[in-house]
């Protein structure tokens, strides 16, 4: 079974944030980060898939869990979206990189998924 969507991150209280130009994706040192996973659908019949177990774990390079895993939950309404929040966080270093592993099971139709995506860390900056 294969599964298909689209990761986000952004910080919890405003302010989109989306792909860099290298396809990694920035979290903010010392504040929540949103985790969204939008439209997880079944590529066999593009239907939406609304009651999944998604998670997210963000690891160092070498393999070492850093935050999580933490629970996304469905959004009441949407098609196959699902949110969660990486905590604050101080112990992780600026411009280190690190991995998001998102990953997914579904029961009906039986699957699982899996997203691994580069992180950077920076601190947040006033864009003013």
């Amino acid at each position: 079974m294969a599964f298909d969507a689209l990761p986000v991150f952004q910080p919890n209280f405003g302010g989109q944030v989306g792909f860099n130009e290298d396809m990694s994706l920035t979290i903010y040192l010392n504040n929540d980060n949103l985790v969204s996973l939008l439209g997880l659908i079944d590529e066999a019949t593009g239907d939406y898939l609304d009651a999944a177990t998604v998670s997210v774990t963000l690891t160092d390079n070498q393999g070492n869990t850093q935050q999580g895993p933490v629970t996304m939950t469905y959004v009441s309404g949407s098609n196959g979206n699902y949110q969660g929040i990486l905590p604050a966080s101080s112990t992780l270093n600026v411009g280190v990189g690190y991995r998001a592993a998102i990953a997914v099971s579904n029961a009906s139709p039986a699957g699982t998924g899996q997203w691994y995506l580069p992180v950077i860390v920076e601190f947040r900056e006033n864009p003013n």
